[in-house]
């Protein structure tokens, strides 16, 4: 049996007629002579010369294989024969003998016509072929010399790069990524020459392909890159997908593998993903909130394998980092090393220590490459409630004791190796305690209230505040100022921190008011505020103060005051571009963009096509909605191409069905001098529930969709979701799985399937960082998952290989020891015997 491989080129004109092959004869001289084939591989036939205008990318689809059954290998075997049956084949195929590429008999690589022609040795060329007259030298053998063998696997490790990706395409995802593992000449060749095989790969799952060029030309821009190749935009595309989907399937094996009990599925779940319950508290902070399990506020990445939490019920900060299981390395039949996720550090950066008359509570956190910035919301019995050394001396106060106190937002910052060096007795293990910074005089304590205050009262600003607030607070002290910061916190970098506050002035008498209803426990409303107003800060730690601030409700509408808000940013400013941020309300579909220089210089932009782009999008559903109406809040995410907004829309459908839909906007993330009136795209997504979180992946153009669905999760399923058409339901009640979908940015796509991640009744915060993809599940644990994990536990496995291996060998050196010390005595006490020595000595 032989094999023919070659390449069909394409031809300058599509009527050119395909020669015939000339004799048999020249079919021999071809694949018997090196200096035919020479000649073969420098020059073609006319009729197969390659088109200059022809898509070089398109080559690979032009390669042919075919099958030439003769007769067995024989000594007398005429070599015209096996030409005959080759040219045959090849004329059958309309392919000319000018494509033939390489020529395999018996599974000898016999013609390579880019390597110089024969490759066998004679011998076993005179055995396929029957090339009688070939020299052999007398070699009666047919197994091949050492130097022979390493020259044939050398040209075969050297197969040009369109062979090489073709064959790729008829093998699964994995051995992409193993052939160039093999030798030094496939890993230069395979996937580097052009994007068809990553093309192919893409569109073999369905998966989306890089974005117009155009966008990508901004993003070089807006990084400071240079241009990227073809073949570059589609390996990342490909890579960015599958790295994507392989960290999302990680945390559902290693939420499965917290629940199950065989010890194979844990071990899988080690190598995948790491885990981590959480400690039970020995104790409740004495003035502390009131503790139903832990309670996650925020989770950031840390580093490479490390992620920061922020838990409320004791005020802490936590460090989870992924580490190797000693123990179990490499265990027989556990498949390879392991990891676990384990606590390394837990601090309290709370401004003030635990007592009964002081109660702070944790709202949020976030970090950039120098500070950890927490915000805590303080109630003091104090006077002045605002837990300061100052409060006692004020005599506005608007608190009476702990029941009336209003509570004062604080934000402590500490540097993030404070965090790591904090001397502490424990903090690494159940039950320990957990190192104050603010004993240790490592964290640095603001009033944001006062910041506020003083930001208004400044005379520079005098312009941007109105009249009324402005004489309010010259005339009173800060302490009757109601200042609420929800718990949102972006870090801009360069110790900058982002923030969205209320600020809110009681009528006059409202304390006379109170007074008299101190012993009514009954409910009442409380009067309408005199002033108020909604305000995006910008904090500096450095500076100590609030250094730029806008209204963040431009219209000053009374609904807005308790409306859900949500921020979101892209990480720390760097020496290359700004810290974009992006605020949302669940009043309005419009969001507001902020840029943050590196020097602390501030851009807004508010976008006037938000609201007619989902308008527009509900337009193009496949359903004709009776009304609809927004429900929940709006998450959003900043990547370094968009700001990827969450809309969750409550559909009445006829029949007094509701329907609720989860819809995708995208705003581009650059500033413009013009305001661009054009829709902006928007992605709905096929399955019915609701959007929790967006949370962009550091690594790649992607961004992963949290959201709740149906027991069910088609489309048509679950549609009837509530008895009636109100559309003030807030959230149906059988919305109880959390799924996570990943969505590519630049092409506004959805990628692969939804990855369910765990039952009815369960809370998850997530986290993107290098290498690493953290879940965190309220009351229960931590999952960490991603290429950072992998390689702690293949370090693990290597380790302990080494470890078995030195343990052997000290075994066996303390055997031979042994061995040797017993006969050195058994010889001296026979030769003491032998001189005639008694027993006794």
């Amino acid at each position: 049996m032989a094999e023919v491989f070659g390449l069909k080129r394409p031809k300058k004109s599509s009527s050119a007629k395909i020669p015939e092959p000339a004799s048999e004869e020249a079919l021999a001289q071809l694949m018997l002579s090196s200096d035919a084939a020479a000649a073969a591989a420098e020059g073609d036939d006319a009729e197969g010369e390659v088109d200059d205008n022809a898509d070089d990318v398109k080559t690979m689809d032009m390669v042919y294989h075919l099958m030439v059954p003769f007769l067995g290998a024989q000594k007398d075997a005429d070599e015209t024969k096996i030409s005959d049956a080759i040219t045959t084949t090849l004329s059958q195929n309309g392919c000319a003998i000018s494509s033939l590429s390489y020529v395999v008999i018996d599974g000898h690589i016999a013609f390579d016509r880019h390597r110089g022609g024969l490759l066998t040795p004679p011998k076993s060329r005179a055995d396929s072929v029957g090339d009688s007259d070939a020299d052999v030298n007398g070699d009666s053998t047919d197994a091949l010399s050492g130097e022979e063998a390493l020259y044939l696997a050398h040209l075969t490790s050297h197969l040009p790069a369109h062979i090489l990706e073709w064959v790729l395409t008829f093998l699964p995802d994995s051995a992409t990524a193993s052939l160039p593992r093999v030798c030094r000449g496939w890993r230069d060749e395979i996937g580097r020459s052009s994007p068809e095989l990553w093309r192919t790969l893409l569109r073999r799952h369905g998966w989306p392909e890089p974005a117009p060029r155009i966008e990508d030309e901004v993003q070089a821009e807006a990084g400071g890159g240079g241009d990227e190749s073809e073949r570059d935009r589609y390996r990342r595309a490909f890579v960015g997908h599958y790295a994507g989907l392989g960290s999302l399937a990680a945390l559902k094996v290693g939420m499965e593998s917290l629940e199950a009990k065989d010890r194979a599925l844990s071990r899988r779940g080690g190598r995948l993903a790491s885990s981590r319950e959480y400690a039970c508290l020995a104790d409740i902070p004495a003035g502390g909130p009131d503790v139903g399990g832990e309670r996650c506020v925020a989770f950031k990445s840390w580093s490479s394998g490390k992620v920061l939490g922020a838990y409320n019920n004791d005020n802490t900060v936590r460090l989870y980092e992924a580490a190797a299981v000693a123990t179990s390395c490499g265990a027989k039949g556990g498949g390879g090393g392991s990891a676990i996720c384990r606590e390394a550090v837990r601090v309290r950066p709370a401004p003030f220590p635990v007592s009964k008359r002081t109660r702070c509570e944790l709202r949020a956190m976030d970090l950039d490459d120098d500070l950890v910035g927490c915000l805590f919301r303080v109630v003091s019995s104090r006077r002045g409630g605002g837990g300061g050394e100052d409060d006692e001396r004020e005599t506005g106060g608007d608190s009476r004791g702990k029941s009336g106190a209003v509570p004062v937002p604080w934000l402590t910052a500490a540097r993030r190796d404070d965090v790591l060096c904090a001397s502490s007795s424990g903090g690494r293990g159940r039950g320990d305690k957990a190192a104050d910074l603010e004993e240790e005089e490592l964290l640095r304590k603001f009033d944001l209230r006062e910041a506020v205050v003083n930001f208004l009262l400044s005379l520079e600003n005098r312009d941007g505040v109105p009249d009324d607030l402005f004489h309010f607070l010259a005339r009173n002290s800060p302490s009757r100022v109601i200042v609420d910061v929800f718990p949102d916190l972006v870090a801009c970098g360069g110790g900058r921190f982002l923030f969205e506050a209320a600020i809110v002035i009681p009528r006059r008498g409202e304390d006379e008011d109170d007074d008299s209803s101190d012993d009514d426990d009954s409910d009442h409303l409380p009067p309408p505020p005199a002033l108020a107003a909604r305000r995006l800060c910008l904090f500096s730690v450095g500076g100590g103060r609030v250094t730029w601030m806008c209204d963040s409700d431009p219209t000053l509408s009374s609904q807005f005051l308790g409306a859900a808000v949500r921020l979101g940013g892209s990480g720390p400013a760097s020496a290359r571009g700004p810290c974009h941020a992006a605020f949302t309300s669940s009043e309005t579909a419009v969001s507001v963009r902020v840029a943050v220089s590196r020097g602390g210089d501030v851009q807004l932009m508010r976008s006037s096509t938000e609201q007619e782009s989902v308008d527009y999008a509900i337009l193009a559903w496949d359903v004709t909605p009776v009304s609809y109406a927004f429900v929940g809040w709006r998450p959003v995410a900043v990547t370094k191409s968009h700001v990827v907004v969450g809309h969750t829309i409550l559909v009445s459908l006829p029949g007094e069905r509701l329907l609720p839909r989860m819809v995708l906007m995208f705003c581009p993330v650059s500033f413009t001098s013009e305001e661009d009136e054009s829709l902006l795209p928007t992605l709905t997504l096929k399955r019915v529930g609701e959007i929790v979180d967006i949370v962009p992946v550091r690594d790649s153009d992607h961004v992963i969709v949290l959201h709740c669905s149906d027991n069910e999760g088609a489309e048509g399923d679950g549609a009837d979701l509530a008895d009636n058409g109100d559309a003030d339901v807030d959230r149906p009640d059988n919305l109880n799985f959390t799924s996570a979908s990943l969505v590519h940015v630049p092409t506004q796509s959805l990628v692969g399937q939804p990855v369910r991640l765990c039952g009815e009744d369960v809370s998850v915060m997530l986290c993107s960082g290098a290498g690493t993809l953290a879940l965190d599940v309220f009351g229960e644990s931590v999952v960490l998952a991603g290429s950072a994990v992998r390689d702690v536990a293949d370090a693990c496995l290597g380790a302990g290989a080494e470890q078995r291996s030195e343990g052997r060998d000290k075994a066996e050196a303390k055997k031979k020891k042994k061995k040797r010390l017993a006969g050195h005595a058994k010889g001296r006490q026979k030769d003491g015997f032998a001189r005639g020595m008694s027993l006794r000595g």
